[in-house]
């Protein structure tokens, strides 16, 4: 069963990537051979030029079919310029239902794409220069079946 936190996450999420991307920053590193290592987080580097307003930090995964859990655990820090850690967490999210392991996300084949919300909306206090870092935390040293990890940095507009 989902849990109504992750259901609502990943709603706003589908709708924040739904409504045409509006990302200030968006790039995908993609894994050598499908395999996430837990010693080598994914680094994203990004410049905010408006602090005013709230920004939601998002995670896109691409993963095949012979992924073999149906969720994945993983931990990302938020940094400033000076390295100072200003939000972190581990989280969790699905890429299978759990009770009928159906794929999760849009893909044709063996490959499906997924994205994610992660956090809470982030309001950055200073403009500047920004370091998103993930790592996959599933406790096993290599995590084959993720094909490449992404991020995007989209403002969220009041309306």
């Amino acid at each position: 069963m989902i849990k109504p936190r992750m259901l609502v996450l990943v709603l706003l999420s589908s709708l924040i990537t739904a409504c045409g991307s509006q990302a200030i920053f968006e790039d995908q590193v993609d894994l050598p051979e499908g395999i996430w290592s837990e010693s080598e987080p994914v680094r994203f580097t990004f410049q905010i030029t408006d602090a005013y307003k709230p920004y939601s930090l998002n995670l896109h995964l691409r993963n095949s079919l012979d992924y073999t859990y149906h969720n994945i655990y993983f931990k990302y820090y938020l940094r400033n310029a000076q390295g100072e850690v200003l939000q972190e967490s581990l989280e969790e999210r699905l890429l299978f239902e759990v009770a009928s392991g159906s794929p999760l996300g849009d893909g044709l084949g063996s490959v499906k794409e997924i994205s994610y919300m992660i956090g809470e909306p982030y309001h950055f206090i200073d403009t500047g220069q920004y370091e998103l870092s993930i790592e996959q935390y599933m406790r096993i040293a290599e995590l084959s079946g993720i094909l490449s990890v992404g991020a995007s940095v989209v403002p969220i507009t009041q309306e």
